[in-house]
């Protein structure tokens, strides 16, 4: 699986022979870290920022593949593809922290300057603040048939797995993991809705939840989970995820739940709530 193919990879870091590429990881990490991400000067943005990581995987990548340097016992990093997500788990481990405090950085100048163009006009503290104010959100105000309002807890025990996958995003730290854990939080909440659709539903044909009952779902799930860094990853996805992880029901997963967000960012609160 995903993690043997990281513990072998990271083992064969390593090796005597592979002692020239992780100097190379250093060196390139050590100065890439160098450059304040949170400002927009040339090849200082998060999209240079994005830009330079992903130049530098691609190599590494083509580097390993060609010099074979990643021999393992059980054959699993001949996938390339699970070779090219464990040298990415590994790189953006390294450089993560940079990467968070540039985003930060970024979307506070964004809502300072009025950015018209913003992913988002909301700081992360504004929105960690909105999530506490929608505290009350219940399912019939999302207009979400199926599930009945959470006075017992039963709701809330319904979605428990997309609410703890969408906090459990913060555990990783590349762009393609990220998207895996919000396809869980998608698919864990149309299995949460088709048990809701088909309780009692013996013997008959399984009714499927829709895009909209699945949409207001995943509004609630962020209101339910409050992940503290929502926006920062949402962003990290957009300027580091490759187009190719974008793709397929990931990528529709990862539509949906920026389409919650806005919702919520855009959404007009009165003084009667």
């Amino acid at each position: 699986g995903v993690l043997e193919a990281y513990q072998e990879f990271w083992s064969s870091l390593l090796w005597p022979e592979s002692a020239v590429m992780v100097q190379g990881m250093k060196n390139f990490l050590f100065h890439w870290k160098q450059r304040n991400y949170g400002d927009e000067n040339e090849g200082s943005s998060v999209s240079g920022a994005a830009s330079s990581l992903n130049t530098y995987c691609q190599s590494t990548f083509e580097s390993l593949t060609k010099s074979n340097k990643t021999h393992s016992s059980s054959g699993v990093l001949e996938d390339s593809s699970k070779l090219r997500r464990s040298l990415e788990s590994f790189v953006y481990g390294q450089a993560y922290q940079t990467i968070l405090k540039g985003i930060e950085s970024s979307l506070e100048r964004q809502k300072n300057n009025n950015v018209s163009d913003a992913l988002f006009t909301m700081t992360p503290q504004q929105f960690e603040n909105r999530l506490e104010e929608l505290q009350f959100v219940q399912p019939s105000h999302l207009e979400i048939a199926c599930l009945h309002d959470d006075d017992d807890g039963a709701i809330t025990e319904l979605l428990a797995s997309p609410i703890k996958d969408l906090i459990s995003m913060d555990a990783y730290y590349s762009p393609y993991e990220k998207l895996q854990s919000i396809l869980s939080v998608y698919q864990g909440v149309n299995a949460s809705l088709s048990s809701a659709l088909n309780k009692g539903n013996s013997g008959n044909a399984s009714v499927l939840p829709s895009a909209d009952d699945v949409l207001p779902t995943m509004i609630l799930i962020c209101i339910k989970a409050k992940p503290r860094t929502l926006l920062q990853n949402l962003v990290f996805i957009e300027q580091f995820a490759l187009p190719e992880y974008l793709r397929g029901e990931a990528g529709y997963a990862y539509t949906n739940l920026y389409g919650a967000v806005q919702f919520l960012q855009d959404l007009k609160l009165d003084d009667d709530g």
